[in-house]
């Protein structure tokens, strides 16, 4: 593994010298701003990479996204690391895959929440491919959702798209939640509205645990450099900086719910921008 120290991090990242230029752009995320992001500026553009090549395998259609070429800094969990984006991407979502088979049994109901075309279902599917896990991709976007469900038919994955809208609590209503295993990936940093009506609504429907990889602020470690660059990262981006206190305060609403496990700053593809793990499951006492 090709570790580097904190300081080096600026050979291959922008980031640093952008957080000390003193007249930086503060990003305030506004609806029609996310929407435009990740509607037209991410799953759009890989949507139609998908229609024009109609790529022999998933791992080509992967290797278009994130090229086995380059070299990029992560954080691995334990230190900063340079590799190639194809890399970076398959050691995230083996990471998260993990994760989810802990406390997964065959023929369970898995549902990713704010999933965007689906990669780390198709992940979940091609690494445990004997499990017969019934999929559910439920996304925002139109062209997220309609890349997913190609995907899908493409590379007979048997993932299931839906609809959800994060900021509105009602779009889990037509969601079959009850005694499902529910993830969210990089989704609940851009939710600002209705947070914790939303992870109420998801609780009171009866999963059977509720994981949340996300970039957790409240698990930086503000005393040193590398936390301080974090929290002004997602300062900077206008991110959730709450989301751990947030599902704390509404699980404990719930006598037969608790937080079992919170992993912290366990991956990060960017390295100012790590990712936590809570899980939160039923209270068997």
């Amino acid at each position: 593994m090709n570790y580097i120290d904190f300081e080096e991090i600026g050979k291959f990242s922008k980031i640093p010298a952008f957080i000390r230029e003193p007249n930086k752009v503060i990003r305030i995320r506004s609806r029609p701003d996310l929407l435009r992001e990740f509607e037209v500026e991410s799953w759009e553009i890989l949507l139609n990479k998908f229609l024009a090549k109609n790529h022999e395998t998933y791992e080509k259609f992967q290797s278009e996204i994130h090229p086995k070429m380059g070299e990029n800094v992560y954080y691995d969990g334990s230190g900063f690391c340079v590799s190639n984006p194809f890399r970076i991407q398959r050691e995230l979502q083996n990471s998260i895959a993990k994760f989810i088979r802990k406390v997964a049994d065959k023929n369970d109901s898995i549902i990713e929440l704010g999933a965007g075309y689906g990669a780390q279902l198709v992940n979940l599917r091609n690494t445990f491919p004997k499990l017969n896990f019934r999929l559910t991709n439920a996304e925002l976007t139109l062209s997220g959702r309609k890349l997913s469900e190609l995907l899908s038919k493409k590379y007979n994955l048997d993932i299931n798209t839906v609809y959800v809208d994060l900021e509105d609590p009602k779009s889990l209503d037509l969601i079959e939640i009850e005694s499902a295993i529910v993830f969210t990936a990089f989704a609940l940093m851009y939710v600002k509205t209705n947070f914790e009506e939303t992870i109420t609504k998801i609780l009171s429907k009866g999963p059977k645990n509720l994981i949340i990889i996300e970039p957790l602020c409240e698990d930086f470690d503000t005393n040193t450099e590398w936390g301080m660059t974090c929290k002004e990262w997602m300062n900077i981006n206008d991110y959730n900086l709450k989301i751990k206190s947030q599902v704390v305060s509404v699980v404990k609403k719930f006598p037969n719910y608790k937080v079992l496990e919170n992993k912290a700053l366990f991956f990060g593809s960017n390295p100012f921008l790590p990712s936590s793990l809570v899980l939160v499951g039923k209270n068997d006492l």
